[in-house]
């Protein structure tokens, strides 16, 4: 499978959950996503993320966070996480 093609299955599967979301007991993500291969976000500073980026209503333009992290990241060398 393309990378490519975990990220599309990786969003269908997220919007997915998002149906389920009233029986579940946490108010974002509940597992883990393609997403941290592409942004390199390991997967507990992505799900902290995810959540602060809710928190601050920013939940809806999570891409653009995503995005931004990846480019910070390279601006300050790509520092092991």
């Amino acid at each position: 499978i393309s990378l490519e093609k975990v990220f599309d299955y990786s969003e269908y599967w997220e919007v997915t959950r998002g149906l389920y979301a009233p029986f579940d007991c946490t108010a974002t993500m509940k597992s883990g996503n393609a997403d941290v291969y592409e942004n390199e976000i390991p997967g507990g500073q992505y799900t902290n993320l995810h959540f602060q980026a809710h928190s601050m209503g920013l939940g809806n333009k999570f891409k653009e966070v995503k995005k931004a992290y990846t480019e910070a990241n390279k601006l300050l060398g790509d520092l092991i996480k």
